[in-house]
């Protein structure tokens, strides 16, 4: 949920079984109207999130492949307009599997990373650079293991976001972030 067509109240962007996903537009009473839809065969939709990617005022939509077996289903980045209408952006992370995902700027460079869990596989970090995501390297949890949802925030209080990826079978894992502070190598 996020403000996606510029109007300042709280606007909704959703998966509806069978349909892809949607956008619903809140009319200033709460009232939310449909306005946009992605009927999307080739994606099984799991998880979105709402984050100023373009840095353009608006938020754009990434989300995530769901619970689909087979094929090569990639995480993509849709563009807003800014009237919360969407169009793709090119820029996919490979394929995943029930992917949950988290936003945030892990190396402080300013602009939004992504932290990808899956089920039944690793964990990866993408880097936003130069208008395109980039692998970090990074691989978190173990490839049997069924991760949940990531959640950032900055759990030392040194400035820069760790992170917390819950487990199906209980638990957590919390991995701490140790960039460096530009100001404060």
């Amino acid at each position: 949920m996020g403000d996606i067509d510029g109007d300042s109240d709280i606007d909704a962007v959703g998966k509806i079984w069978g349909q892809g996903l949607v956008t619903l537009i809140n009319q200033g009473t709460g009232e939310l109207l449909p306005s946009w839809k992605l009927e999307d065969q080739q994606t099984t939709i799991g998880d979105i999130a709402l984050a100023g990617f373009d840095q353009d005022g608006d938020l754009d939509a990434l989300i995530c492949n769901g619970f689909r077996e087979t094929g090569s289903y990639p995480c993509r980045l849709l563009w807003n307009d800014g009237n919360g209408q969407f169009t793709e952006s090119g820029l996919n992370l490979p394929s995943t599997m029930g992917a949950h995902i988290a936003v945030g700027d892990l190396d402080l460079d300013g602009d939004l990373d992504v932290v990808v869990t899956n089920m039944g596989r690793l964990n990866q970090i993408w880097l936003y650079e130069d208008a395109r995501f980039i692998d970090s390297g990074l691989r978190l949890g173990i490839e049997s293991e069924m991760s949940g949802r990531p959640t950032l925030g900055d759990l030392d209080g040194d400035g820069d976001l760790d992170l917390i990826i819950g487990r199906f079978r209980g638990g957590a894992e919390i991995w701490f972030n140790l960039t460096k502070h530009p100001e404060n190598p």
